[in-house]
């Protein structure tokens, strides 16, 4: 429908994150962070872009 909303797009080992708020994005970037460690991974700091 026309009110939902994109939250993110994922690829093979690509995520894009989107949100309008910064608060928001530290928020989904700080539960990603958690949620790879649980699985023996991590966020190589190099491949983040923000836009």
């Amino acid at each position: 429908t026309l009110m939902s909303k994109l939250e993110d797009l994922d690829f093979a080992d690509d995520l894009v994150l989107l949100s309008h708020r910064l608060q928001d994005m530290q928020d989904k970037v700080d539960t990603l962070k958690q949620v790879a460690q649980r699985f023996g991974l991590k966020i190589s700091q190099k491949k983040i872009k923000i836009l």
